[in-house]
């Protein structure tokens, strides 16, 4: 199973930092009786070694503390299997069906949030796959949402839904039925739907909503990346990336697939950015926006996937795009995601070109890196060919299964250890 070290820090020891803090042996320990639990047994861990220090990563000036990844760290890391458990379809038990779900986390007790943009209905299903009973639903009244982006869970396990076309976050008290609306400043969302270009998107448990800025809120071949919680008087731009401006029409800063993005990933408290570069680096920051780790990869290669499919030559959009300024070298990662427990997934195929679903749900089939809170290099997981990450807790995750006819199936599958 993947295990989560007991000390669940954030930051290394003095210490050891700056330092290769890494796995020095495969190591089986009892979980309950009857069942083995086969961990990544880390340099931190009591009578292992801790080896020399690592190259140094080609990243200058790195952020925060830092951990360096190499090679002989991920020597092991395949030797995992995911194992689906449960099946949910987009039909709830009435006959209801999602329409269009654009986030999915998971609470404390296993109870998994979806949003669904399309019905305004927020979705829940138990830790065992069985349809609760939906909040929200599409209107403008308190409790009801027009176009959910987002969900979360606070820490005392109330459920959080960002509101795009209203601006708001709601509080939903499951336990005692109550709701509570938030308002957020009208300068976060408010570009985002006027100019129909809806990106990247996220909601922390605090509260704090997170988007990517559309090109027309932007300086000319500048994305940004923005936050705010309700209360606050405007957004706050967290990070900055150029791009080169491109030509397909209604996208002004459209660039192939193999430009380098910067890629954010936000959590229960932290959030974490992979600046748009050619480089395997992570940089995580606290709730105060100090950063507090700084994980590199020494060998790049290493980290590579293959890039997206060749363009068929008979599709014209496709042409513009290929016709895009190319990088001189690709980006090796494309999404960020923190997950229940405060580990890294980090996903590292490359969205294919044209397709309407791999921006927002990341790559069927994908090869995911966990790491964790403090940036050990743990697992390299492979996903089944049709799964898409959504969230994970302990040794399970969850994912969407999108099918010829768009439908979305949700998912749970269990990490196992497997191979020799």
């Amino acid at each position: 199973m993947l295990h989560l070290p007991a000390n669940g820090g954030v930051v290394a020891p003095p210490a050891h930092r700056g330092r290769l803090m890494n796995a020095c042996e495969w190591k089986a320990m009892p979980l309950h009786p009857g069942r083995t639990l086969v961990v990544l047994t880390l340099g931190l861990a009591a009578g292992c070694e801790t080896r020399s220090e690592s190259p140094v990563c080609e990243i200058p000036n790195p952020v925060g503390p830092t951990v360096h990844i190499t090679a002989d760290d991920v020597a092991d890391a395949d030797r995992w299997e995911v194992v689906e458990i449960w099946r949910a379809s987009g039909l709830d038990d009435d006959g209801a069906q999602m329409m269009l779900p654009t986030s999915a986390r998971v609470g404390s007790d296993g109870t998994l949030a979806i949003a669904d943009f399309e019905s305004g209905d927020v979705w829940l299903l138990d830790h065992r796959g069985r349809w609760l009973e939906a909040v929200a639903g599409r209107g403008q009244g308190p409790g009801e949402l027009l176009s959910p982006l987002a969900v979360a869970w606070t820490p005392g396990g109330e459920l959080l839904a960002l509101d795009g076309a209203q601006s708001r976050l709601e509080r939903f008290n499951l336990e005692a039925g109550t709701t509570e609306t938030m308002r957020l400043p009208p300068e976060l969302l408010g570009p985002v739907f006027s100019s129909g270009q809806a990106g990247w998107f996220a909601l922390r448990g605090d509260g704090a909503a997170f988007v990517e800025l559309p090109s027309s809120a932007s300086a000319a071949g500048r994305v940004e990346f923005a936050r705010a919680r309700p209360g606050d008087m405007g957004r706050t731009v967290i990070w900055t990336s150029e791009y080169p401006g491109g030509t397909v029409p209604s996208y002004d800063l459209a660039t192939r697939p193999q430009w380098p993005r910067a890629q954010l990933g936000v959590g229960t408290e932290r959030w974490a950015v992979a600046p748009a570069s050619d480089t395997y680096e992570i940089i995580v920051f606290g709730p105060g926006d100090a950063a507090e780790l700084h994980v590199c990869a020494t060998d790049r290669e290493r980290f590579r996937q293959d890039g997206p499919d060749p363009f068929p030559p008979e599709d014209d959009w496709l042409l513009e795009i290929e016709a895009l300024p190319h990088a001189d070298s690709e980006a090796i990662l494309s999404r960020v995601h923190l997950d229940h427990d405060g580990r890294i997934w980090i996903e590292r195929e490359l969205p294919r070109p044209g397709t309407a679903f791999d921006p927002i749900f990341g790559v069927a089939g994908a090869h995911l890196d966990v790491i964790s809170p403090t940036g050990e290099f743990l697992a390299r997981v492979k996903l089944p060919e049709t799964l898409r990450f959504q969230d994970a807790k302990g040794d399970t995750i969850w994912a969407f299964a999108i099918g010829a006819f768009n439908e979305v199936d949700v998912v749970a599958a269990e990490i196992r250890p497997g191979g020799p």
